[in-house]
This record gives structure tokens, C-alpha cells and sequence, in this order.
């Protein structure tokens, strides 16, 4: 049986040895993956690798708790992963309980046909709480076992190849459809996540500045936990009794505020104090490696700087390694930063507002090149108007799916030959308002703006917050917000965005009139819409618009102001844009379905000239070998394969 483990950690060198030396005496292989360590793990790994081969260590480059992503390129990609009987995903704070390899194999033998188990987390309770080893320690071992567990799976039964991992390595999702496997229970994991006062606050101050770097597409539900407890610990301090009860309920969603459980409560409940001795290899101190030490002043003057944030754990980034095992997330090769674009002043065409109203509908009527399926298309017409009157140097869309909206600026930015581009920034995996996707919505994104597009649109597959590294203040004049429609997350686009827009430049908003499945895009417009001029599009689940600058200096906002002035023209121009996308969504929708079928008819133009040509071969056979009677055999040979 080839067994693997594969683990990630930062900053755990007080018990990286006895985490390395368990896992040797269990598994044939481990992946280690260091994630910008400081106090000494990152180095004692890099010697523990050239003492024992069994050991396979990475080093993870970016910032940010980017778990879900790793552990899936790890798992996809590790040859040691992918050739393994059985793969673990584990952490440095657990042990399986087993003494001995031979016993880990029998209990692994119950479930040899079974793709994906769960090992439930039993919470250890140090008795003294103090920063060392983990093995070799007396804990309260309660009765129950925690909410949360840990999955281990055999590769060779997995049903599906674009499987993803989930953040936390608590599942494993069907990437084509985001749905989690079913697991079966096996054997309890031990799990000591509080070993130390010291201990537990470089823990939370970590992991609360970790989430804090995620940005873009996030589940604020994830990673909770640090924040509540950071509050607690800064409002009232800590003590036995509190670290007690945070390691009983560690993970869980529960009252901080009054968690205290003293060791007469624990031992009431019926908790047995256990000396946790099981398999361990003993392996090299290493004790030239120097423990960093952190102070509860350091940790505490973080904790101002941590604000709640929500983090996708199902979607995957594209992820790249060199040759010193340093693994970062991959970026277009081609994309260089955009710089800051020159100011400029865009005055109207018409001076008159009846024929500045003609002159901005007129591009409206365009019929739709490339239409993907989407929510988008009700105000395709519209965005040809936006795009003709303000003439965008860089239109930059967040959250591009199907490539609707996308494909649609890139035709108006062509057809009015504007010296510009636009650049579209998705992971490309979906979310939790959008729904989670394979790689087929990519491919044929990739696929249309290759061979319609390729001189005026390009992309960027990362999170927001990482592009937006990539753009300088001032160097956009479009922005389109359509990523995950949380208020958190819609919120964190736009403050991360703003700057990026020119003085002249123009913010929309898709979906600012829904207010359900928990979208926050309609709380965010009502905060933010009086930042510039704005108006609101009901219709097609609504598109707010927020234009900066002056009417004289940009025409949007003089078109704008002329919606917001007259009930009559906002009434007449909201009816109009409202009608017209839906008859240019249904003329795309009828065009693409003429088109599949002028397709098909030509495809059956073709295999019927083939059967004509077989035909006529087949007759040209039949004659040959009436004409020349030795050669008989060999063409009914022929004959009988043109048949087949």
C-alpha cells in the first residue's frame, strides 16, 4: 500500500518535528508545502528534505490563505499524489491515531473500495499549556467529537478528474458542478490547535491578516473564527479557562465572548486525561534552526488592521512552479502593467439635447455579434451607446463569465474604431450567485475572443485584488463591476477600483435591483451613488451607472443629468432600453440558432458529396472487375471496405 500525506504550514516550528516525525513512521511520501514561514519551519524543511527523501517540500510565495487552490494543484499535479493508494490532507496541529504503520494499514483496509473518507476532528485540551512538542503530552480528551473533520481519498476511485479541493480540507467538490462528494466516516483524527497563549495569538494575528489579503471572490463564512476570537482576546484578554473552552470549540461558530470552561467543568463532562504517544520516527533537532519569537504586543497592534473578509474556497487559480519549488499563481506573460492614462475632456457632438438624445441612441439599434448565454443581454444596447459616446481608451470589466458584456464592448470599441482596449478579469470558476463551473465556460471565452476579438479584448485570470496590482491610478475610463454580489465583496471592488478610474471616467454596476439570495449590490448603490452623477436602470435585474466629471467635461454625465432632470425623457429612455434589449436578445438568440443550423445543413451537404464519391467509386470497382477477371479478388476486397 503506497500511502501520502500532504500538508500546509506557516510558522509552526515548535511542532514541525513532531508533525515530520509522525507522518515518516505512517506514509511512504510528504508533500509539504511552506507558506512564507519566518520563525525557522521554512529551514529546518529544507534540511529535513535532504536527510530523508520521503520528503518533498514546496514554497508558496504568495500572500494570502489561498489553501483550496494549492491543495488541489497538489493533488492534480504531485506525481506522489497522483501514483498513491490513499492521499491525507492534514495540518501540523493533528495526529492520526495510530501506533504503528500496520495498524494505520488495517484500518485503511475497511474502506478499500470507498473514494473519499472523513476523519472528525477530536479536540485535545492541553493540560499545560506551554510552546513545545506535541507528542509525549497529557490532554483532556473529551467525549464528543468536534463539527468539523478532515478527508482523506484514493485518486484511483475518484470519480471525476476536475475534482477541487475545499478550503480547509474538509471536502472534495465536483468542479463541474460544485457539488461536494459524499465521504464515509472512518476513525477519529486528534487535533491540538491551541498549545500556547503565545501560540494562539500568532495564530489568529496570521490568519486574520491572511484572509484580509484575499479580496476579490470570497465566502465571508470562511475563516470567521479568527476574527471573533481577535475581538475577544483584545476586549478582554485570556486565561486558562477561555483557552479551554476555544480548544473544545475551536472551529465552531460560537459565543467567544463567554466561552470558559475550567478543568473541573471538562473532567464533569467526562473527559479522560491521556498521554498522546503514538507513531513517531525520531528525526534530527536541527537546533541551529532559531525560533523567532512573537510578542502579544506584536500580534496586538495588528489586530486594528483585520477587517472580516469572505474567500472562494472552490475556485481554482492557475498556478505555476520553478525550478526552486517555488509556487506562485500564473498571470498573462503578455500583460504589463496599464499606466496611468492622460486626462482628457470629452465634450458633446450636439449641443441640442434632442439631437444629443438621437446621436446617443443611435448605436443602440447595432445587432449583437456574440451573444453567450447570460443575464446580461437586456443592456447590451445600452453599453453600445455608453461605449460610442465616451470612447474608452481602457474599458476593464471584473467578472466576465459567458463574455456577454465583454464581447460587446469589444465589438462597439472595433466598430467605432476607438484606440482602446478592454480587458476582462475572471477566475473563471463561478461563485456562489453565479454557480460553479468547469473549464468549458473558459475554453469557449478563450475560444471567441481568439478568433473575433484578439485585437481589441484581453484577459487576466486572477482575483481582482491581484489585477489590480496591474493597474496603475488614473488608467482606466470604463469599469464594469460584475463579480461576486455580496455587499462585502461588491463593497471591496469598488474601494479597490476607484482609484484606478480616470477624473473623467464611468463605474457600472450590474444587478443593483435584486434583493434576494443574499446580493448586497443594491446596498452598496444606495451608499455610493451620490459619489458622482448617477441613474439606475431597472430593467434585466438592473444597471446602475456612475459617472464623474462634469457635464461640459463628459458626455455621460450630461446624459445622465438629462434622465435625472425630465420624468418624461427618464420614463421614455428607461421603456426604450428596457423593449430594445429584449428584441436584440431574442434577433442574437434567433441568429445563433440560424447559424447552428446553416451549419448543420452545410455538415450535411458534405457527408452526402462523401457518400456520393464512395458511391461512384464503389460503381467505377464494380466495372473494373467485370472488365478484367483477375484482378477480381483484390477488388472485392476494396469493395467490402468502402462498405464498412
Amino acid at each position: 500500500m503506497k500511502l501520502t500525506a500532504a500538508i500546509m504550514v506557516k510558522n509552526e516550528v515548535d511542532v514541525i518535528r513532531d508533525c515530520c516525525g509522525h507522518l515518516s513512521a505512517l506514509f511512504d511520501n510528504i508533500i509539504i508545502i511552506d507558506h512564507l514561514s519566518t520563525d525557522g519551519t521554512k529551514q529546518y524543511l529544507e534540511e529535513l528534505a535532504r536527510f530523508q527523501k520521503k520528503f518533498h517540500v514546496f514554497y508558496f510565495v504568495e500572500p494570502g490563505y489561498y489553501q483550496s487552490q494549492l491543495m488541489t494543484w497538489v493533488a492534480r499535479n504531485i506525481p506522489e499524489c497522483s501514483d498513491a493508494n490513499w492521499v491525507f490532507l492534514l495540518d501540523a496541529d493533528e495526529v492520526l491515531p495510530f501506533k504503528t504503520r500496520e495498524g494505520f494499514e488495517s484500518a485503511l483496509s475497511d474502506y478499500e473500495s470507498v473514494p473519499i473518507i472523513k476523519m472528525p476532528w477530536k479536540n485535545l485540551i492541553p493540560k499545560k499549556y506551554s510552546a513545545d512538542r506535541i507528542m509525549g503530552r497529557y490532554y483532556f480528551e473529551p467525549k464528543t467529537t468536534s463539527i468539523h473533520h478532515k478527508i482523506a481519498y484514493q485518486p484511483a476511485l475518484l470519480p471525476i478528474d476536475d475534482f477541487i479541493i475545499a478550503q480547509g480540507n474538509h471536502a472534495i467538490y465536483a468542479g463541474s458542478i460544485g457539488k461536494e462528494l459524499p465521504c464515509k466516516r472512518a476513525f477519529n483524527l486528534y487535533h491540538i490547535p491551541i498549545r500556547s497563549d503565545d501560540q494562539l495569538l500568532f495564530k489568529v494575528n496570521q490568519g486574520t491578516l491572511a484572509y484580509k489579503k484575499m479580496g476579490g471572490k470570497r465566502d465571508k463564512k470562511l475563516g470567521t473564527h479568527w476574527f471573533e476570537i481577535a475581538e475577544r482576546i483584545e476586549k478582554s484578554g485570556m486565561d486558562e479557562a477561555f483557552l479551554n473552552g476555544l480548544a473544545f470549540h475551536y472551529g465552531e461558530s460560537t459565543d467567544v465572548e463567554n466561552i470558559n470552561f475550567p478543568y473541573k467543568k471538562l473532567l464533569a463532562m467526562g473527559a479522560d486525561i491521556i498521554q498522546l504517544n503514538m507513531a513517531l520516527d525520531q528525526l534530527p533537532n536541527f537546533d541551529d534552526i532559531a525560533s523567532a519569537q512573537v510578542t502579544v504586543g506584536d500580534v496586538k497592534e495588528n489586530f486594528s488592521q483585520s477587517q472580516l473578509g469572505d474567500l472562494s474556497g472552490l475556485t481554482e487559480t492557475p498556478i505555476t512552479m520553478n525550478e526552486n519549488k517555488e509556487i506562485s499563481f500564473i498571470t498573462n506573460d503578455n500583460s504589463a502593467p496599464y499606466i496611468e492614462l492622460e486626462q482628457r475632456v470629452l465634450e458633446s457632438i450636439e449641443k441640442d439635447d434632442i439631437a444629443f438624445l438621437a446621436t446617443v441612441l443611435q448605436p443602440s439599434v447595432w445587432k449583437i455579434e456574440s451573444l453567450t448565454p447570460t443575464a446580461w443581454g437586456g443592456h447590451i444596447p445600452f453599453l453600445f451607446s455608453l461605449v460610442t459616446l465616451m470612447k474608452p481608451r481602457v474599458y476593464t470589466e471584473l467578472g466576465s463569465y459567458n463574455g456577454a458584456s465583454f464581447f460587446a464592448a469589444c465589438q462597439a470599441i472595433r466598430k467605432n474604431n476607438i484606440q482602446g482596449k478592454a480587458v476582462a478579469i475572471d477566475l473563471w470558476q463561478g461563485d456562489e450567485h453565479a454557480g460553479y463551473y468547469g473549464e468549458a465556460v473558459f475554453n469557449s471565452f478563450k475560444h471567441i475572443l481568439s478568433t473575433r476579438y484578439f485585437d481589441v479584448g484581453e484577459y487576466l485570470r486572477m482575483s481582482f485584488d491581484e489585477a489590480s496590482k496591474l493597474f496603475e491610478n488614473s488608467s482606466i475610463d470604463l469599469l464594469h463591476i460584475d463579480g461576486l454580489h455580496t455587499y462585502e465583496a461588491v463593497k471591496n471592488d469598488y474601494e479597490t477600483w476607484r482609484s484606478k478610474l480616470t477624473d473623467n471616467g464611468v463605474i457600472i454596476f450590474h444587478d443593483t435591483n435584486v434583493f434576494e439570495r443574499g446580493f448586497g449590490v443594491y446596498q452598496l448603490w444606495d451608499e455610493i451613488r451620490e459619489d458622482g452623477t448617477s441613474y439606475n436602470f431597472k430593467h434585466t435585474h438592473g444597471l446602475g451607472v456612475l459617472a464623474f466629471g462634469t457635464a461640459d467635461e463628459n458626455p455621460v454625465v450630461r446624459l445622465l443629468e438629462i434622465l435625472n432632470g425630465s420624468v418624461q425623457v427618464r420614463e421614455f429612455i428607461e421603456l426604450y432600453f428596457c423593449r430594445l434589449g429584449e428584441l436584440s436578445n431574442l434577433e442574437a438568440i434567433e441568429n445563433s440558432k440560424n447559424r447552428k443550423l446553416a451549419a448543420g445543413k452545410k455538415a450535411g451537404k458534405i457527408y452526402q458529396a462523401r457518400i456520393n464519391f464512395i458511391n461512384s467509386v464503389r460503381q467505377r470497382l464494380i466495372n473494373f472487375v467485370k472488365s478484367i477477371p483477375v484482378l477480381r479478388r483484390l477488388a472485392y476486397k476494396v469493395l467490402r471496405y468502402t462498405r464498412g
